[in-house]
């Protein structure tokens, strides 16, 4: 793990017996635990994602499948106002060639 570099001292945070720390400030001491948590969030979310990658997969499809169904009006509507400006560049075009 990286040692925070909060402090100006030199050797601020001393290594007792097997884990223990001795921190100089309490800002150290914060920033020392919150990397430490956040390091382990992370092993966490990184198993988490190996073990159920095909179920959260599955879920993205049905979260997008709702929004199409929730959104279909719209989405047509956008698609249609496209396909109708494209179609007019397309009539422009050919007339002038």
């Amino acid at each position: 793990m990286k040692k925070a570099k909060i402090c100006q001292l030199d050797n601020c945070c001393m290594e007792l017996e097997g884990k223990q720390k001795k921190f100089c400030c309490r800002q150290h001491s914060d920033r020392y635990r919150y990397l430490k948590n956040k390091e382990v969030i992370l092993k966490r979310q990184r198993e988490y994602y190996k073990n159920n990658k095909d179920k959260l997969k599955e879920k993205q499809k049905e979260r997008i499948r709702e929004w199409y169904k929730n959104n279909r009006e719209k989405h047509l509507k956008r698609q249609k106002e496209y396909n109708k400006k494209k179609w007019m560049e397309r009539k422009l075009n050919g007339n002038q060639d």
